[in-house]
């Protein structure tokens, strides 16, 4: 039986909950495996957003926690209800959570995954936060430095050994940006030559810090 919409926190079966059918968010392998280790290791501390549907509830917010939730096995999580709100509520508030949670500072970011180094193995630290080992690494040596004196950043060609070692990196960027992207690349390739995409975005790089 559906709760009133005045009992906001509840605790339901994952199992029971229906995804919406406009959500955007996406998440890959890597990141749907970390957020499965993070409820395994750290519990569900999150609620998952949901409105009343009759006699469903449908998932605002968490789709991919309620996944993880039922590979977990768990019967019961915890719940944030609006009750029965309209479609257009619903959707802005799949919009706003998705993109209003911030970006970390790098530097502060490193210096709170160090503190965290200082009682936990890196192995036990990576079973759960999101990032692979190369990222992680990176952003515990961020350095502290003033953009403005970087005067040459270009460097030697990779040893093959080099070519080995791969970094991704993920960016979200509207259609517009992602077009202009795509034509700079596109444009690096065809003038200087034999140049794959993270080359192409490479040397965009390097020519704008050397200016």
């Amino acid at each position: 039986m559906i709760e009133t919409p005045i009992d906001r926190e509840i605790w339901l079966d994952p199992s029971d909950l229906q995804p919406n059918a406009w959500n955007p968010n996406q998440m890959d392998d890597f990141m749907y495996q970390k957020a499965v280790a993070s409820i395994r290791e750290l519990g569900f501390s999150t609620p998952v957003v949901v409105r009343s549907r009759g006699d469903y509830y449908e998932i605002i917010d968490g789709e991919h926690r309620v996944k993880a939730a039922i590979e977990l096995g768990l019967d019961s999580i915890p719940c944030w209800n609006l009750g029965d709100i309209s479609d257009v509520k619903a959707k802005q508030l799949t919009v706003v959570l998705n993109e209003t949670r911030g970006t970390a500072d790098r530097e502060r970011l490193g210096e709170l995954l160090k503190d965290l180094l200082s009682s936990e193995a890196s192995s036990e630290l990576l079973e759960v936060l999101p990032y692979n080992r190369p990222d992680f690494e990176a952003l515990l040596n961020v350095p502290n430095f003033d953009w403005d004196d970087i005067e040459d950043m270009t460097r030697p060609p990779e040893s093959s050994v080099d070519r080995m070692r791969w970094v991704e990196r993920i960016y979200r960027v509207s259609p517009e940006v992602a077009e202009v992207i795509d034509r700079a690349i596109a444009q690096v390739k065809s003038n200087e030559g034999d140049r794959d995409d993270g080359r192409a975005l490479e040397f965009i790089c390097a020519v704008y810090l050397a200016r």
